[in-house]
């Protein structure tokens, strides 16, 4: 179960009564009263275009149209680094950037898909060897992926695209 606004529409009007009160020194008083509405779930369906991360399996899903349209293995972030779980979209893609954070300093990545400000993103990776795709998670929080397969995903996913990372429960 999640809440919900019950009546989204009154808050215009509250607003505009709060603005009058406030400024009359009159004091503050908000109300908004919530409701309970049934959990939905979202199926690939729901999305033109959805990445979707399970940083368990170390899989990134590709759909379009709810139908996958291709798979591929992973390193996301390591247990004491671990990659955002949620929803996101991407916001900002770069062909190739250097990251210069101060804890890790990474020449000319490639592919990059930012889905969060804090700076991760889906991007090729080039320094660690192919028997880490899919079999340890390795990043800082970024989901690397190997470089051609990057390419694919920089090519195939435009700005705004949905991200939602997974993770099994206990896992």
């Amino acid at each position: 179960m999640r809440t919900e606004l019950s009546n989204p529409s009154s808050l215009t009007s509250q607003a505009q009564q709060l603005a009058k009160t406030v400024l009359g020194g009159n004091g503050l008083q908000f109300s908004a009263s919530l409701g309970v509405v049934p959990f939905q779930a979202v199926t690939p369906a729901a999305f033109s275009k959805l990445i979707e991360v399970d940083v368990n399996t170390k899989r990134l899903y590709a759909y379009q149209n709810g139908q996958l349209v291709n798979t591929f293995l992973i390193t996301a972030g390591a247990p004491a680094t671990p990659t955002p779980i949620g929803e996101f979209h991407i916001w900002d893609k770069v062909a190739s950037a250097d990251n210069d954070r101060s804890w890790l300093c990474q020449p000319r990545v490639p592919w990059i898909n930012y889905f969060d400000h804090s700076g991760d993103a889906v991007h090729g990776n080039y320094w660690r060897p192919s028997s880490v795709f899919g079999n340890v998670n390795t990043s800082h929080g970024c989901v690397g992926v190997q470089v051609d397969q990057a390419e694919w995903i920089y090519n195939w996913a435009p700005i705004g695209t949905t991200v939602i990372h997974t993770h099994l429960v206990g896992s």
